[in-house]
C-alpha cells in the first residue's frame, strides 16, 4: 500500500497491490465494484484511486486477475464455473462511468475478450445498477457443453442493463456475425435469479439462413425427433425471417418456440413417395409439436402435373 497527498488541496492518491483476495470483499468497497458480487473467486491485482479532500473516491484504475471460480448470484442459483478472467478498467465518479479496456473470459461455456463503457446508476432506493455497451471481435460459446464444438462468432456488440442484487441481466440488444455461415443474428433476453435459481429467456432473429444452419445451431440431444425430421426430410431450402424463443432455468423445463419462412425447398413428406419440390411456406416448432404450412410446390415433373 502506498499513499500520496497534496498538502495544499488535501487531495490524495492511494495505490494497493493484493493477492488472492476474496471477490466478495472487493465488491463491497465501492458501488463501482458491486458487479463483482456474482463472482466467487480469488482475485489478485492492483488499484490506484484518486481521493478528494473529503475522503471520497474520485477515480479508480484497476487491473484484476480473477482465478478459477464460479458465477453465482445467490445460494439458490447453480454455480457456473470458469477457468479465469482478466479485467482492466477505470472509473470516473464525476460522471459515474466505467471504461472497460478489456474483459477477458476463459471458461468451457464462454471465451471472449470484451471492451466498452458502462454507466453506473443508483436509484432512489439506493440500489445500484449498470447500463452499457460492450464489443468483442470474437466469441466462442458452448453453453452447458450442449455442442461437440463451440459455436464461433465475430463482430459482437451488446447493449445491456445489469442489477447485481437481486441479480437481473437484461440483454437489450445482442448482435453477432457467424462468418462460417454468413449470418447476422440479433437477440434480446434476460437472465435473472428467481425463486428456484437461474431463469433464462431469449429471443433470436435472423433475416436469412439455410437448412444446414438450423441443424448446426440445434443441440443434438435436445428435442431429437424434431431435429431428426428436419435433417432427414428437408433436403434443400432458402430460409428467411427466422425467429426463436428459448426459456429455461434451474427448475424450469426448457421451452423452445422456433419458426421461419422457406422457399425453393425440397421436402420428403412421405417415405417411398417423390419429394415435394420448389416448395414455399412456413415451418414452426413449439415444445413437442411442429408443423409445416405449404403455400406452393409440386411433386414429379412440373411440366406434367
Amino acid at each position: 500500500i502506498n499513499y500520496e497527498t497534496n498538502l495544499s488541496s488535501g487531495d490524495g492518491s492511494l495505490g494497493i497491490l493484493f493477492n488472492d483476495f476474496p471477490s466478495k470483499e472487493i465488491a463491497v468497497q465501492s458501488p463501482a465494484l458491486s458487479w463483482l458480487n456474482v463472482v466467487e473467486a480469488p482475485i489478485s491485482g492492483a488499484f490506484r484511486t484518486k481521493i478528494g479532500s473529503d475522503t471520497e473516491v474520485r477515480e479508480i484504475s484497476a487491473s484484476l486477475k480473477i482465478g478459477s471460480g464460479v458465477l453465482q448470484a445467490d445460494a439458490k442459483s447453480r454455480p457456473l464455473p470458469f477457468n479465469n478472467a482478466n479485467v482492466y478498467f477505470s472509473y470516473d465518479r464525476k460522471i459515474n462511468l466505467l471504461n472497460f479496456e478489456e474483459i477477458n473470459i476463459n471458461s468451457k461455456d464462454l471465451k471472449t475478450s470484451l471492451a466498452g463503457s458502462v454507466k453506473l446508476k443508483i436509484d432512489k432506493d439506493e440500489r445500484t445498477f449498470y447500463t452499457g455497451n460492450l464489443r468483442a471481435k470474437e466469441l466462442a460459446i458452448n453453453p452447458l457443453e450442449l455442442y461437440e464444438n463451440s459455436l464461433e462468432f465475430e463482430d459482437i456488440e451488446v447493449d445491456f442493463l445489469l442489477e447485481p442484487e437481486p441479480f437481473n441481466l437484461e440483454v437489450q440488444k445482442l448482435s453477432v456475425k457467424d462468418p462460417l455461415r454468413d449470418l447476422i443474428i440479433v437477440a434480446t433476453g434476460k437472465i435473472v435469479s428467481g425463486d428456484s435459481g437461474w431463469e433464462v429467456s431469449s429471443q433470436l432473429k435472423s433475416d436469412k439462413a439455410e437448412n444446414e444452419d438450423i441443424i448446426a445451431y440445434w443441440p443434438p440431444d435436445f428435442k431429437k425427433n424434431g431435429r431428426l425430421w428436419l435433417k432427414k426430410n428437408v433436403l434443400d431450402a432458402n430460409l428467411r425471417d427466422l425467429y426463436a424463443s428459448v426459456t429455461f432455468g434451474s427448475n424450469v423445463r426448457p421451452k423452445v418456440v422456433m419458426g421461419y419462412s422457406f422457399s425453393n425447398a425440397t421436402i420428403n413428406l412421405l417415405d417411398g413417395f417423390s419429394p415435394l419440390e420448389g416448395a414455399a411456406g412456413s415451418y414452426s416448432f413449439y415444445d413437442k409439436r411442429f408443423s409445416v404450412d405449404l403455400l406452393s410446390g409440386y411433386v414429379g415433373d412440373p411440366n406434367n402435373r
